[in-house]
């Protein structure tokens, strides 16, 4: 079974901080490598590639996954993988009483704004 450039793009992005944190012991052995997504590079070089590209630090992927908002309820229910992103309005009650409307987007891990970045930095067409 082929793997198509979509899956190639997917594999690569999915490669998280256990490679960026790993990346010390990488940099050891150049020919350590998965070798499963893309053969032209070694887990070292998709390491410093990827911390190029991702902000791996706490706050900023709380920051860019927007965690901090009320998404919870939706993420809670039917798995949170695998979903479609999308906005939606929350209304909420205020301590005063009054009510407040906010809209908050759900999903934000599943968006695909990364992939244009992910092929042209590792050389994919």
């Amino acid at each position: 079974v082929g793997v198509t450039e979509d899956q190639q793009v997917t594999g690569i992005a999915r490669i998280d901080a256990r490679i960026v944190k790993g990346r010390r012991i990488l940099d050891e052995d150049p020919h350590l490598t998965l070798r499963h997504q893309h053969p032209a590079f070694v887990d070292g070089q998709i390491a410093k590639v990827v911390e190029k590209l991702f902000d791996m630090r706490p706050y900023a992927i709380e920051t860019r996954l927007k965690l901090r908002n009320p998404i919870y309820s939706e993420t809670a229910a039917y798995g949170h993988m695998g979903r479609t992103p999308q906005v939606v309005e929350k209304t909420f009650r205020t301590p005063e009483g009054k009510e407040k409307k906010v809209k908050v987007e759900l999903f934000t891990w599943e968006k695909l704004d990364y992939v244009e970045k992910v092929k042209k930095a590792f050389k994919i067409k």
